[in-house]
């Protein structure tokens, strides 16, 4: 592909992907924030591990213990969760 047929292409994207944005954004102003507030909840901190042995489940060991995985996935994250957002809120469209 050439580089005038590419740049037509890249501009189609984003066209249709701003375009898309827009439509979301509006009704993600409506919603809340989904993340809340950013740091370490101190609920899930070790009381065993060391920050220094381990940091991350230092301060992710509640967490870990206590977080399940959505039904038919085998893990969850942020990710996971944006996803199934995500599908939820197209397939009403």
């Amino acid at each position: 592909m050439d580089n005038s047929r590419r740049e037509v292409v890249a501009f189609l994207l984003a066209k249709e992907i701003s375009g898309r944005l827009a439509i979301a954004g509006t009704a993600a102003a409506e919603d809340k924030p989904v993340l809340g507030n950013w740091g370490i909840e101190k609920q899930f901190i070790s009381k065993d591990i060391k920050p220094g042995d381990d940091f991350y489940r230092f301060v992710n060991e509640g967490w870990l213990k206590t977080a399940t995985p959505p039904p038919g996935l085998p893990f969850s994250n942020a990710l996971t969760a944006a996803s199934l957002k995500t599908q939820a809120q197209l397939s009403i469209w």
